[in-house]
């Protein structure tokens, strides 16, 4: 299943480039161009990230991020650009996971947001319910991860029987 993102940025250009960023990465993009159209989407999409912009008018990111950080812990990245540069202890304060400024490279966002999503997991496993730990086994076996990632060879069909 696709991890999903919440977008909130006002320009519709900068929503086509996330979503395009995104196309061919395991990630679903739902983009919004407010902060209050953003707080309604989070209750329904439950995004594993949250995208910021800091220059939206009225409400900005750092307003979003911090109603977010106080209703839960979902990871938030600032997007910020020359014109409004990102404030560090403003970031800090309101819970700001991370921050990328714009424009950015592709490769940078996927890369920032792969991060933080997967920092996010031992968050949300910590949540979970307790279950009671095993004791440590101690064992020489190694297991070759490489060789479970790999696809198996389709199968060749099987040669018809020699006639009796």
């Amino acid at each position: 299943m696709p991890k999903k993102i919440l977008l909130a940025e006002d320009s519709v250009t900068m929503q086509k480039v996330v979503q395009m960023t995104f196309s061919a990465e395991d990630y679903s993009v739902t983009a919004v161009s407010t902060v209050d159209e953003a707080l309604a989407r989070a209750k329904e999409v439950q995004p594993d990230i949250v995208i910021a912009d800091l220059s939206m008018s009225g409400k900005n990111g750092y307003d979003l991020c911090q109603a977010l950080k106080n209703g839960g812990n979902v990871p938030v990245l600032l997007l910020h650009g020359s014109a409004a540069p990102i404030d560090a202890g403003k970031a800090q304060s309101v819970g700001a996971d991370g921050d990328l400024a714009k424009p950015f490279e592709t490769q940078a966002l996927i890369d920032k947001v792969s991060e933080l999503t997967s920092a996010a997991r031992p968050a949300a496993a910590a949540r979970a319910p307790a279950r009671a730990a095993a004791p440590p086994i101690e064992s020489d076996i190694v297991i070759d991860t490489d060789a479970l990632n790999k696809k198996p060879a389709a199968a060749k069909p099987a040669a018809p029987a020699a006639p009796k």
